[in-house]
Protein backbone atom coordinates (compact mmCIF):
# COMPACT_ATOMS: atom_id res chain seq x y z
CA UNK A 1 0.00 0.00 0.00
CA UNK A 2 1.00 3.58 -0.50
CA UNK A 3 0.83 5.88 1.96
CA UNK A 4 -2.57 7.56 0.95
CA UNK A 5 -4.03 3.57 0.79
CA UNK A 6 -2.44 2.92 3.98
CA UNK A 7 -4.59 6.57 5.39
CA UNK A 8 -7.69 5.93 3.33
CA UNK A 9 -7.69 1.95 4.77
CA UNK A 10 -7.01 3.36 8.67
CA UNK A 11 -9.95 5.25 7.95
CA UNK A 12 -12.04 3.25 6.73
CA UNK A 13 -11.64 1.26 10.11
CA UNK A 14 -12.29 3.95 12.08
CA UNK A 15 -15.33 4.99 10.29
CA UNK A 16 -14.35 8.64 9.66
CA UNK A 17 -14.12 9.46 6.26
CA UNK A 18 -13.07 12.02 5.35
CA UNK A 19 -11.16 13.67 8.39
CA UNK A 20 -13.03 14.61 11.20
CA UNK A 21 -12.59 13.60 15.00
CA UNK A 22 -8.95 11.89 13.89
CA UNK A 23 -6.53 13.85 12.42
CA UNK A 24 -4.62 13.20 9.52
CA UNK A 25 -0.78 13.97 10.59
CA UNK A 26 -1.68 14.55 14.37
CA UNK A 27 -2.99 11.09 14.69
CA UNK A 28 -3.23 8.76 11.60
CA UNK A 29 0.22 9.71 10.37
CA UNK A 30 1.97 9.12 13.47
CA UNK A 31 0.00 5.85 14.44
CA UNK A 32 0.81 4.33 11.38
CA UNK A 33 4.82 5.50 11.53
CA UNK A 34 4.58 3.70 15.66
CA UNK A 35 2.60 0.64 13.99
CA UNK A 36 5.64 0.16 11.09
CA UNK A 37 8.46 0.08 13.83
CA UNK A 38 6.16 -2.50 15.93
CA UNK A 39 6.04 -4.60 13.09
CA UNK A 40 9.38 -4.40 12.18
CA UNK A 41 10.28 -5.80 15.92
CA UNK A 42 7.79 -8.40 15.38
CA UNK A 43 8.61 -10.04 12.31
CA UNK A 44 12.80 -9.25 12.57
CA UNK A 45 14.22 -12.48 14.22
CA UNK A 46 12.08 -14.59 11.91
CA UNK A 47 11.92 -12.43 8.66
CA UNK A 48 15.19 -11.71 7.42
CA UNK A 49 14.52 -11.22 3.89
CA UNK A 50 11.62 -9.23 4.39
CA UNK A 51 13.62 -6.42 5.83
CA UNK A 52 16.48 -6.94 3.34
CA UNK A 53 16.82 -2.74 2.65
CA UNK A 54 15.62 -1.74 6.07
CA UNK A 55 18.80 -3.79 7.58
CA UNK A 56 22.23 -1.88 7.29
CA UNK A 57 25.64 -2.80 7.79
CA UNK A 58 27.97 -0.50 9.73
CA UNK A 59 31.67 -1.39 10.64
CA UNK A 60 33.55 0.18 13.59
CA UNK A 61 37.19 -0.63 13.52
CA UNK A 62 39.57 -0.01 16.21
CA UNK A 63 37.51 1.99 18.04
CA UNK A 64 39.20 2.64 21.13
CA UNK A 65 36.85 3.86 24.11
CA UNK A 66 36.65 3.16 27.86
CA UNK A 67 33.34 1.44 29.81
CA UNK A 68 32.61 4.78 30.66
CA UNK A 69 32.01 6.89 27.41
CA UNK A 70 29.96 4.75 25.38
CA UNK A 71 29.85 4.28 21.72
CA UNK A 72 27.75 6.52 19.59
CA UNK A 73 25.52 4.29 17.67
CA UNK A 74 24.14 5.64 14.18
CA UNK A 75 21.44 8.38 14.26
CA UNK A 76 19.16 5.67 12.36
CA UNK A 77 19.83 2.76 14.87
CA UNK A 78 17.00 1.11 15.69
CA UNK A 79 16.94 -2.25 16.59
CA UNK A 80 20.60 -4.60 17.40
CA UNK A 81 20.49 -7.25 14.43
CA UNK A 82 24.10 -9.03 15.75
CA UNK A 83 27.29 -7.86 16.93
CA UNK A 84 30.71 -9.32 16.80
CA UNK A 85 33.81 -7.09 19.04
CA UNK A 86 36.87 -8.14 20.62
CA UNK A 87 38.59 -5.35 23.62
CA UNK A 88 41.66 -6.13 21.96
CA UNK A 89 41.84 -6.03 18.32
CA UNK A 90 42.13 -10.08 18.26
CA UNK A 91 39.35 -12.15 16.67
CA UNK A 92 36.15 -10.82 17.04
CA UNK A 93 33.23 -13.14 18.65
CA UNK A 94 29.77 -12.71 19.59
CA UNK A 95 28.77 -10.02 21.82
CA UNK A 96 25.80 -10.47 24.00
CA UNK A 97 22.99 -7.76 25.86
CA UNK A 98 23.66 -7.99 28.78
CA UNK A 99 19.97 -7.88 29.93
CA UNK A 100 20.00 -9.03 33.32
CA UNK A 101 23.43 -8.45 34.69
CA UNK A 102 22.63 -8.57 38.71
CA UNK A 103 21.80 -12.14 38.06
CA UNK A 104 25.13 -13.24 36.58
CA UNK A 105 27.46 -11.28 38.45
CA UNK A 106 29.12 -14.05 40.77
CA UNK A 107 29.29 -16.06 37.59
CA UNK A 108 32.94 -16.64 36.16
CA UNK A 109 31.19 -18.30 32.85
CA UNK A 110 29.55 -15.10 32.19
CA UNK A 111 32.10 -12.24 33.19
CA UNK A 112 33.54 -10.22 30.56
CA UNK A 113 36.58 -11.11 28.44
CA UNK A 114 37.95 -9.85 25.57
CA UNK A 115 36.29 -12.85 23.71
CA UNK A 116 33.93 -12.80 25.41
CA UNK A 117 31.71 -9.22 25.72
CA UNK A 118 28.77 -8.11 27.26
CA UNK A 119 26.89 -4.70 26.29
CA UNK A 120 24.01 -2.65 27.21
CA UNK A 121 22.07 -0.11 25.39
CA UNK A 122 20.51 3.52 27.04
CA UNK A 123 19.96 6.58 25.86
CA UNK A 124 17.27 8.85 23.43
CA UNK A 125 16.13 8.35 20.68
CA UNK A 126 18.79 9.45 18.33
CA UNK A 127 21.53 9.56 20.99
CA UNK A 128 21.81 6.28 21.86
CA UNK A 129 24.98 5.09 23.37
CA UNK A 130 26.38 0.76 23.54
CA UNK A 131 28.45 0.61 26.93
CA UNK A 132 30.55 -2.85 27.27
CA UNK A 133 31.79 -3.85 30.09
CA UNK A 134 35.58 -3.40 29.70
CA UNK A 135 37.32 -1.01 28.05
CA UNK A 136 39.08 -1.23 24.64
CA UNK A 137 42.14 -0.92 24.19
CA UNK A 138 42.53 -0.58 19.99
CA UNK A 139 39.48 -3.17 19.93
CA UNK A 140 37.05 -3.41 17.16
CA UNK A 141 33.05 -4.13 17.05
CA UNK A 142 31.15 -5.46 13.52
CA UNK A 143 27.48 -4.65 13.61
CA UNK A 144 24.22 -5.55 11.57
CA UNK A 145 21.58 -3.61 12.63
CA UNK A 146 17.97 -2.25 11.94
CA UNK A 147 17.62 0.79 10.61
CA UNK A 148 14.92 3.59 11.51
CA UNK A 149 12.57 3.85 8.02
CA UNK A 150 11.26 6.85 7.92
CA UNK A 151 8.34 7.48 9.04
CA UNK A 152 4.62 7.46 6.80
CA UNK A 153 3.22 10.40 6.33
CA UNK A 154 1.38 12.65 3.32
CA UNK A 155 4.81 13.54 1.73
CA UNK A 156 5.52 10.05 1.16
CA UNK A 157 5.99 9.50 -2.41
CA UNK A 158 2.05 8.68 -3.08
CA UNK A 159 2.51 6.60 -5.99
CA UNK A 160 5.49 3.91 -3.81
CA UNK A 161 4.62 1.33 -1.05
CA UNK A 162 5.81 2.13 1.98
CA UNK A 163 7.44 0.66 3.26
CA UNK A 164 8.98 -1.03 0.25
CA UNK A 165 11.25 -2.95 2.37
CA UNK A 166 8.13 -5.51 3.22
CA UNK A 167 5.86 -8.07 2.31
CA UNK A 168 2.67 -6.33 1.32
CA UNK A 169 0.79 -8.37 3.98
CA UNK A 170 3.17 -6.70 6.17
CA UNK A 171 1.46 -3.52 5.38
CA UNK A 172 -2.03 -4.96 6.62
CA UNK A 173 -0.40 -5.49 9.73
CA UNK A 174 0.44 -1.82 10.25
CA UNK A 175 -2.73 -0.60 9.79
CA UNK A 176 -4.56 -2.90 12.04
CA UNK A 177 -2.15 -2.12 14.77
CA UNK A 178 -2.58 1.48 14.05
CA UNK A 179 -6.32 0.79 14.40
CA UNK A 180 -6.00 -0.19 17.56
CA UNK A 181 -3.70 2.10 18.77
CA UNK A 182 -6.01 4.72 18.09
CA UNK A 183 -8.75 2.77 19.76
CA UNK A 184 -6.86 2.33 23.04
CA UNK A 185 -5.94 6.33 22.86
CA UNK A 186 -9.44 7.38 22.78
CA UNK A 187 -10.13 4.23 25.67
CA UNK A 188 -12.55 2.36 23.16
CA UNK A 189 -12.21 -1.94 22.89
CA UNK A 190 -9.39 -3.01 20.50
CA UNK A 191 -9.55 -6.35 21.22
CA UNK A 192 -10.55 -7.58 17.78
CA UNK A 193 -7.90 -5.33 16.05
CA UNK A 194 -5.21 -6.77 18.03
CA UNK A 195 -6.53 -10.08 17.43
CA UNK A 196 -6.40 -9.49 13.45
CA UNK A 197 -2.78 -7.61 13.84
CA UNK A 198 -1.27 -11.37 15.27
CA UNK A 199 -2.93 -12.98 12.99
CA UNK A 200 -1.18 -10.51 10.37
CA UNK A 201 1.96 -11.16 12.37
CA UNK A 202 1.33 -15.01 12.45
CA UNK A 203 1.19 -14.76 8.66
CA UNK A 204 4.39 -12.90 8.05
CA UNK A 205 6.43 -15.34 10.29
Amino acid sequence: MTAAEMLARLRTLLDETPEGFWDDDVDCYPALSLAQLEVIKAIAPYKAKALRTVLARTSQTSQTFGITTGLDLPSDFYMMYSIKANATGGTEHTAYDRVTRHEYEDNPYMSSAADRLYYSISGTDGGLKIYFEVAFVAGSLTMDYISKPADIAAATDSTAEVPAELDSIAHNAIVWYAFAYLLQKAKLPSQDALLMYDNAIKTLI
